[in-house]
């Protein structure tokens, strides 16, 4: 159980640090076709490990798990340097809204297409759904 846990993690780390590195760097002029592109190598170098490390294995799932659960906190890291996130966080009701989007997927995809990112984030979910279902046969 502790692998699938890393997997989560590492696969939804290797996306959105680079995004989160991205908006930190160009603060409220981010690119974002720059940031949507270093999501997309961040996430093909974990899935390069991936493959070398277990490549018989069935991690695809955990990748998009992570992705998905820890994907709300992290975007909202990112947005902040932009004078977002967790800077318009104003009280328990937007907490709740970002912890409701940690377990809503769909919640994650409105707060992707704020910020410009629901590309990487759409080729990445459709990679990883259809790498689950042949990683079961």
């Amino acid at each position: 159980m502790i692998r699938h846990v890393f997997w989560a993690i590492g696969g939804a780390a290797s996306f959105w640090f680079p995004i989160i590195l991205v908006f930190a760097v160009e603060r409220s002029n981010t690119n974002v076709l720059i940031a949507n592109f270093v999501a997309l190598v961040g996430f093909s170098l974990c899935w390069a490990l991936r493959r070398w490390v277990s490549p018989q294995g069935r991690e695809s799932i955990w990748i998009l798990i992570g992705l998905y659960f820890l994907g709300p906190i992290l975007l909202s890291i990112a947005t902040t340097f932009a004078n977002g996130g967790f800077a318009q966080i104003h009280g328990w009701t937007d907490v709740r809204w970002l912890f409701l989007a940690c377990v809503f997927p769909p919640y994650q995809f409105l707060l992707a297409a704020t910020s410009g990112l629901w590309p990487s984030l759409l080729i990445v979910t459709l990679f990883l759904v259809c790498t689950t279902a042949i990683e079961r046969k």
